[in-house]
């Protein structure tokens, strides 16, 4: 959304909008998507995504799809990240409150806002989430992660082998928003099965 090629940038967002276009052709209510960097291949953090100028480019596309998923009849989704403009609880709710559509919505993933240094706040995050903008989640991501010694970055993993506490996010998503569909992303192969065994009652 705020790749900084323009040329490319422009590509991407129409790709999208073809996306909004055709979603209600395979039944899905919304298309979603993070909110990108300011680096051409983003594998690596940079404070550069966290300015106002990249917030306002990334309101900018969002604002633009966002016009675009209305006149289709389709929501758009937002996955606030880490290492994308849209970082934080507090920017999720201020682009809301500055996009006021009832087709702009949120993909909620504690996990996108974890990295070492605050895991132990997992969830405050996860709290402060389902209180600025509940009633914004279109899909909650549970997706339980590991810490690497001496990298910042979290690691994803299976379900259930990580330090998420998974029945406590999953309890407040039967709190806040019962209704959400709930993806259990990074879970694969036999890991599966056990989440579908240790959660299917939920």
């Amino acid at each position: 959304m705020i790749h900084p090629d323009p040329v490319r940038r422009e590509a991407l967002l129409r790709q999208f909008e073809a996306h909004l276009r055709f979603a209600r052709c395979f039944g899905a209510p919304m298309v979603a998507s993070e909110t990108g960097s300011v680096l051409p291949e983003p594998t690596s953090r940079t404070e550069a995504n966290f300015t106002e100028e990249a917030y306002r480019q990334a309101r900018a596309s969002i604002s633009r799809l966002v016009a675009y998923g209305e006149r289709m009849g389709t929501m758009v989704g937002i996955e606030p990240g880490i290492n994308h403009p849209i970082c934080s609880v507090a920017r999720t709710r201020r682009l809301l409150d500055e996009i006021d559509s009832p087709y702009l919505g949120v993909v909620f993933d504690p996990t996108s806002l974890i990295f070492a240094g605050n895991a132990g706040e997992q969830m405050d995050l996860a709290r402060a989430g389902f209180d600025a903008f509940a009633d914004r989640i279109l899909a909650v991501h549970v997706r339980d992660y590991r810490i690497v010694p001496g990298k910042e970055q979290v690691q994803p993993c299976d379900n259930g082998e990580g330090i998420m506490d998974v029945p406590a996010v999953l309890d407040l998503v039967k709190a806040y928003r019962p209704m959400s569909a709930v993806v259990f992303e990074e879970t694969k192969g036999p890991a599966i099965a056990r989440v579908v065994e240790r959660y299917a009652n939920y």
